[in-house]
């Protein structure tokens, strides 16, 4: 069941705004039983899947610039055998800022911030050593660190933002067009979270400042 409601207004011939609301729910969806404990428990099980929230978005238009931004406010619930907890893409406040600009003569250039609220996660509260035998006949077995978690998506990990720019050239050669882009992604080299590694704590960040270069050739 998926509920919608919007409005869009074009305020001026530059600038265009639209707001939606929603409300969704969701039944039976097949997940992962991750309380199967012998061959006879099912591999999948049902769950039930609520959410709801706004999505503001605004464009201005005045050639050759432009200008875009959307930004949605938002909730989702999962439940799982009568455990209700937010999902691993809960995300609360997610912001979205564009701009480019076209010089003319194939060449346009472009800048795009992104912001994202911490997503949740499970809390590593302890290890303990957990004794495996790798054979038991010769008595052959090792302790192994073992990870202690807190409830399911209790915290949340920090916030998320960085800075993508990038210049493109389009032009043309006989018969062939070609598409000249370069960018520069995590302008500001921002250490954006990824996930902490279960077996060590270890926190594992996203890709940090990395320039690219990209042509495409059409014949």
């Amino acid at each position: 069941n998926h509920y919608i409601f919007g409005i869009e207004s074009i305020l001026s011939r530059y600038l265009n705004v639209e707001l939606e609301g929603y409300y969704k729910t969701a039944n039976n969806i097949s997940t992962i039983n991750e309380k199967k404990y012998s061959y006879q428990d099912p591999d999948l099980i049902g769950a039930d899947q609520e959410s709801y929230g706004v999505e503001l978005a605004a464009s201005y238009k005045d050639s050759p610039l432009q200008f875009d931004l959307a930004y949605s406010l938002s909730w989702t619930f999962k439940e799982v055998n009568n455990l209700k907890y937010h999902p691993r893409y809960d995300a609360r406040h997610i912001l979205n800022l564009g701009l480019s600009y076209n010089f003319g003569s194939g060449w346009s250039a472009s800048a795009v911030w992104k912001y994202s609220s911490g997503l949740p996660f499970t809390q590593i509260v302890g290890y303990y050593d957990k004794l495996y035998f790798s054979d038991l006949k010769e008595r052959i077995y090792n302790f192994i660190p073992y990870t202690i978690l807190a409830g399911r998506n209790l915290e949340r990990l920090p916030d998320y933002h960085r800075l993508d720019i990038s210049i493109s050239k389009v032009f043309s050669l006989y018969f062939m067009k070609f598409y000249l882009d370069i960018s520069l992604i995590n302008v500001y080299d921002r250490n954006n979270i990824f996930y902490f590694e279960r077996e060590t704590g270890e926190r594992v960040n996203m890709l940090p400042f990395l320039p690219t270069a990209t042509l495409k050739v059409e014949i």
